[in-house]
């Protein structure tokens, strides 16, 4: 779950009330019973969050995966906003583009599927920054 926010809150513990910060917490059937998974998520890995609120710090879990395939989230708002400026909610001191691809390609178990989420670029150019993870997410995906 790449992602700048860990999308772990629920109607009762969201300062904001919208969906968009309880999307993780709904696949692991938690929340509103009319948008939870069944069956639920069992484990996520958290990669780039950084801006946690304490209903978020609350719902945390560390426990280690079983090597079952995997979904890649990858929310835009986990780069840093001085390597590519078009995303919705940015958030200081994220990861460059390479990092996220590399820890793309570090995966090692198969990618079941993808997401590339919170887009809002029109440019090309700042589009095409995108690339090497385009590029990593394909690979991915190519090699299950």
């Amino acid at each position: 779950w790449f992602d700048a926010h860990p999308d772990l809150n629920t109607p009762d513990t969201s300062p904001s009330h919208a969906f968009h910060g309880m999307s993780l917490r709904s696949l692991f059937g938690e929340g509103d019973p009319e948008f939870v998974a069944d069956p639920p998520l069992r484990h996520a890995v958290l990669v780039g969050a950084r801006s946690m609120d304490e209903g978020e710090r609350a719902a945390l879990r560390l426990v280690g995966g079983e090597g079952n395939p995997v979904y890649v989230h990858i929310d835009l708002d986990v780069l840093d906003p001085t390597e590519f400026n078009g995303m919705c909610y940015p958030e200081p001191n994220g990861l460059t583009i390479t990092e996220v691809a590399d820890a793309v390609r570090a995966i090692d178990v198969p990618v079941v599927g993808a997401g590339i989420t919170e887009c809002v670029a029109t440019d090309p150019a700042e589009l095409r920054k995108l690339t090497p993870i385009l590029e990593a997410v394909t690979e991915a995906l190519a090699a299950r």
